[in-house]
């Protein structure tokens, strides 16, 4: 399969340019997430598998012409089953991709922060709990351009929604809050 990012003039829908990404032969491609910056350019952020590893793909495009301006891989903790959920860009044009990541036992959160300029990975941070299936759903960055992220946990029994808010300087954890249910919970 192949991520296709296409453009549409504002006026009248008319494409203005389609760019392809595929991984190659054999492999899955599918898209997570598509955020644009403040000049118009696109950012796709996605899922690449290629049978036996499922890894983060996020490239971005120039608004103009759809000239790929970086192209990045992030494999996750384990190197195994990572898949987009959702990104973001902060004050100055990074990017902030939330999703999971699989830690060889179970689904764990996974957020990585890319630098705008050249997709390089300022910081990746997981979060996951005893057992289970931990899933980050939203990401949105605040005014003060730290990135807020939601999503569940597992908790022994259910699951239970969570959010935290991450430094975006160094992504280290300013604060979290949860909500206990009885029963199984999804946050987007």
């Amino acid at each position: 399969a192949t991520l296709i990012t296409l453009k549409y003039a504002a006026a009248d829908g008319v494409t203005s340019w389609e760019r392809a990404f595929s991984g190659g032969p054999g492999q899955f491609a599918r898209s997570g997430a598509l955020v644009l910056d403040a000049a118009g350019n696109a950012i796709v952020a996605g899922t690449l598998q290629d049978g036996t590893t499922t890894r983060y793909r996020t490239i971005k495009y120039a608004t103009a012409d759809g000239t790929q301006m970086w192209n990045r891989e992030f494999a996750g903790t384990a190197g195994v089953a990572s898949e987009v959920s959702a990104a973001a860009i902060d004050l100055t044009g990074n990017v902030v991709v939330a999703g999971a990541g699989h830690n060889g036992a179970y689904q764990v959160w996974e957020v990585v922060k890319y630098a705008a300029g050249d997709g390089g990975v300022l910081w990746s941070r997981t979060r996951d709990s005893v057992g289970g299936n931990n899933y980050a759903h939203g990401v949105a960055i605040d005014s003060t351009g730290d990135p807020v992220v939601t999503g569940t946990v597992f908790n022994g029994t259910s699951n239970d929604f969570l959010t935290i808010k991450f430094a975006g300087a160094d992504g280290t954890p300013l604060w979290q809050k949860s909500l206990d249910e009885p029963s199984n919970q999804h946050a987007s």
